[in-house]
């Protein structure tokens, strides 16, 4: 029989096989794929955590069936589930197929300090990911009524979200819901369950009477570290999402650059983003519109031939041929204005005006909305904008006027990228950490590492530092060098490494962005609800 159906995190899911490690990603890891084990298998088989199986020394058993052994005190039959797949539906994968950060310190209950060398970095799936779920169970297991009363109860555990997935249960990682497209059905006779394995769930709220905070590598800035750490404006820009995202990308395209300096940056915000806001207000306002028009050679053959019109009636309409009329109602109405009392000598006058289709510029309610919304800009300025939106320079210098307090508020972000660009030199050394690593690696895949070497700690191979290569073999002492150097894993481990490295480089750019936000800028600066804090 097969189940399919979607299997849902109901929190961030982390999976690694090793301390400090990313993720174990399908095939050699080059696609960046991601799917939840289902057989524990391979050479990680101690440390991994899967579905189904066991590991050789039998030490580790598949999740499910740590699940079945919990409720109902016995091991699950070994032929009952044949196969477990569980694969990262397409729709959740980021652009660049990383996903978010976990990081952390182990604290000694003892002494409530940071213990040395206990920290972690985790990749970690984002909560309401999706993967497609597929179980197979064996048929002639399932003809016994208590086997198949057990298992379905045993999926109603996934199906209330009473199921975790890999490690980090401590830290709220891993819980998932599980939806069946064709559920089991009820049966008839409850199986008995072991007695204590209910439990009780608790959820708590409060609220926080002062201000909560978080403690991150960001913030802390190194004195010896130049006043200004060059930045492309394409990442400042990026983290602008006040700004519309049409508007942003045209931004990028003029100012993305390196930034030589920052104040200068700023003036040239504050010169381009009314400027190029107005240009995206006129390419959605365009459009075509009937309209009336007084011809001035139709109107100046109306002086000639046997009954001419008078020069001075002429003379006082002439100014209507530079005006065009939405109707030609609107266009006799102002020929009659214009001749006074004159007015019974109109008709002829009607008699030459002509009908045309003209492109004009009608400001696009809709857009100035959005516009106004995402900025914070007053909405009444619609009146002003729309009377001058043909006329590129004026109705720049209005919205700049309206975009000065705007600037405030962006020019604040800016300044919070660039203190985090002065505060990320740990960054640089997670980098240069892995790319020893990554070197130690391909230096064993190429045979410059024999395992005499291997078993030196003192014997420091060129190119790498000695500390790297400490902790290089510290991370590894329980690998004898016939298994470090099998190539199928050194190539995917190598892969894992270019991952990472890609992955920290992504990450340091989004997390910036995302705490140069301002709800996130630290309110003992003058950021977001500032007089709220001043009591405390």
């Amino acid at each position: 029989m097969l189940f399919r159906g979607q299997l849902i995190a109901e929190a961030p899911i982390y999976r690694g096989n090793a301390r400090k490690s990313m993720f174990t990603r399908d095939g050699d890891g080059t696609q960046r794929l991601v799917s939840l084990a289902g057989e524990i298998s391979g050479t990680a088989q101690s440390l991994m955590d899967a579905f189904i199986g066991q590991s050789r020394d039998g030490k580790n058993i598949g999740l499910l069936n740590r699940l079945w052994q919990r409720l109902y005190g016995s091991p699950m039959p070994a032929q009952l589930i044949a196969n477990v797949q569980c694969d990262l539906q397409e729709a959740c994968y980021p652009r660049d197929h990383f996903f978010d950060l976990r990081m952390g310190i182990k604290l000694d209950e003892d002494r409530w300090a940071a213990e040395a060398n206990a920290n972690y970095k985790m990749e970690t799936i984002f909560r309401h990911a999706v993967f497609d779920f597929t179980l197979s169970a064996n048929d002639i297991a399932l003809r016994e009524e208590e086997t198949v009363a057990r298992l379905y109860y045993m999926l109603q555990e996934l199906m209330a979200g009473r199921f975790w997935f890999g490690m980090g249960k401590s830290a709220g990682l891993g819980r998932v819901r599980l939806e069946l497209e064709s559920p089991l059905p009820v049966p008839v006779k409850r199986p008995v369950l072991v007695p204590n394995v209910n439990h009780l769930r608790m959820e708590l709220t409060f609220n926080a009477e002062n201000p909560v905070l978080v403690g991150w590598n960001w913030g802390k800035v190194d004195p010896t570290v130049p006043a200004f750490a060059a930045v492309e404006g394409r990442l400042l820009i990026s983290s602008l999402r006040e700004i519309p995202e049409a508007i942003r990308e045209r931004l990028i395209m003029v100012m993305g650059g390196p930034i030589l300096n920052p104040e200068d940056w700023k003036r040239k915000l504050a010169e381009y983003l009314p400027r190029l806001s107005v240009i995206w207000l006129q390419g959605r306002s365009s459009g075509n519109a009937e309209v009336w028009l007084l011809n001035a050679t139709a109107l100046a053959k109306l002086g000639k031939g046997k009954f001419p019109l008078s020069k001075k009636i002429l003379d006082t309409v002439q100014p209507l041929c530079a005006q065009s009329f939405p109707t030609q109602a609107a266009a006799e109405a102002a020929i009659k204005e214009a001749l006074a009392d004159k007015a019974n000598m109109s008709k002829r006058i009607v008699d030459a005006l002509e009908r045309r289709r003209q492109t004009t510029l009608q400001l696009n309610h809709e857009d100035w909305i959005t516009l106004a919304a995402a900025l914070g800009l007053d909405p009444a300025l619609e009146a002003q904008l729309s009377a001058q939106i043909g006329d590129e320079v004026a109705a720049t210098r209005l919205l700049g006027e309206a975009c000065a307090s705007v600037l405030v508020r962006l020019n604040q972000q800016i300044d919070q990228q660039i203190n985090l660009l002065q505060s990320d030199p740990w960054v640089d050394g997670e980098l240069a950490s892995r790319e020893q690593h990554l070197l130690i690696k391909t230096m064993l895949l190429d045979g410059r590492i024999n395992e005499t070497q291997w078993n030196d700690r003192r014997h420091t191979p060129e190119g790498v530092s000695a500390s790297s290569w400490q902790t290089f073999l510290e991370e590894h002492s329980r690998v004898r060098y016939n298994h470090m150097t099998h190539a199928g894993n050194l190539r995917k481990s190598i892969t894992n490494d270019r991952n990472f490295i890609d992955f920290i480089k992504s990450h340091r750019a989004r997390a910036r962005q995302e705490l140069g936000q301002p709800y996130h800028i630290d309110f003992r600066s003058g950021g977001f609800k500032v007089q709220d804090f001043r009591s405390i």
